[in-house]
């Protein structure tokens, strides 16, 4: 097999607003791998590896606003398109959108610390788990929400958490 290069350029911003209550970031990635080596399961059980090329290029985009002391509000938007050259098959493990909505609020609790509770709304697009794209073998577009509950202690040096993850109980 020979070595497998990766080549990848990202353009982008970074910026902030309103005295730093508000964040947006921004970027355009674009990367192109040589020699790609992928796990390919026969129909006979067998593995083999492919050395492809692939390209992958996207766009990110990231808000996060301050809007009264304590509250943090949060949006993250992702698009990814691959290509394998001279197949059909997508990468494994690569959705095409991905987003995330998540709000964070933080109260002073006394002599306790300081008292937090969040939640977040996640979407993540179909993919594959292999590089065959095996149908059985593919995820499902699926949304998931957390949620958790903190208690810091004032010197910051405990924390203790309270979390549910995958509340709407979904299996994918």
């Amino acid at each position: 097999f020979q070595p497998e290069d990766t080549l990848m350029y990202e353009l982008g911003i970074k910026s902030e607003y309103l005295d730093h209550r508000l964040r947006i970031n921004a970027d355009y990635f674009y990367g192109k791998y040589d020699h790609l080596q992928e796990a390919v399961v026969l129909e006979d059980g067998t593995v083999t590896s492919a050395n492809n090329t692939a390209h992958v290029n996207g766009l990110e985009l990231g808000i996060e606003a301050l809007p009264v002391t304590g509250l943090r509000l949060s949006a993250d938007v992702g698009t990814l398109n691959d290509s394998v050259v001279g197949s059909t098959t997508k990468l494994p493990d690569a959705p095409h959108l991905t987003y995330n909505f998540s709000v964070l609020y933080s109260h002073p609790a006394g002599a306790l610390g300081v008292l937090s509770g969040g939640a977040s709304f996640s979407h993540t697009g179909s993919s594959f788990e292999d590089a065959a794209n095996t149908p059985i073998l593919e995820v499902g577009a699926h949304d998931n929400v957390d949620a958790h509950l903190t208690l810091a202690t004032p010197d910051e040096h405990w924390q203790f958490t309270l979390s549910g993850l995958n509340l709407t109980n979904k299996v994918y």
